[in-house]
């Protein structure tokens, strides 16, 4: 598409040069205007490439997320995967996490908490075991 309105472009400039030899002001205003025009078009068209590439990729980190939505399960206040997958553990996970940035990050313990008592990311279960994320713990510092 970029191709073509090159090719515009350059059409247009040598008319206006074929214009300008034949001493038509009006037609050289008119083709000067239309090359500005094709330019501004141009750029547009740049403009509108760059956002859809980060709309598509918007799209395909939602997809991402809602696929990992569809199998992770909260049991004790932290997220389990209930199907494989590759390259992830199969929890616990931080909720914070997950929910706010569509991140499955690893907790760690029990009991691994640097110096933190509590207080976002860190996880206590039921029969007292401590898990700490450490991606919200270096947040947090």
């Amino acid at each position: 598409m970029f191709e073509a309105l090159d090719r515009l472009i350059t059409g247009l400039k040598t008319m206006r040069d074929v214009a300008q030899r034949m001493h038509d002001a009006e037609l050289q205003s008119a083709l000067a205007d239309v090359t500005l025009d094709s330019a501004q078009l141009k750029a547009d068209m740049a403009t509108l490439r760059e956002e859809n590439a980060t709309l598509r990729e918007e799209v395909q980190k939602l997809r991402r997320v809602a696929d990992l939505r569809s199998k992770v399960e909260l049991r004790n206040g932290m997220y389990y995967l209930t199907e494989r997958i590759s390259g992830y553990a199969e929890g616990p996970f931080c909720t914070r996490c997950f929910d706010s940035d569509g991140k499955l990050i690893t907790l760690m313990g029990p009991g691994w908490q640097p110096g933190i008592k509590y207080g976002p990311g860190t996880f206590r279960t039921d029969d007292g075991s401590g898990y700490t994320c450490p991606e919200c713990v270096r947040l947090r510092r």
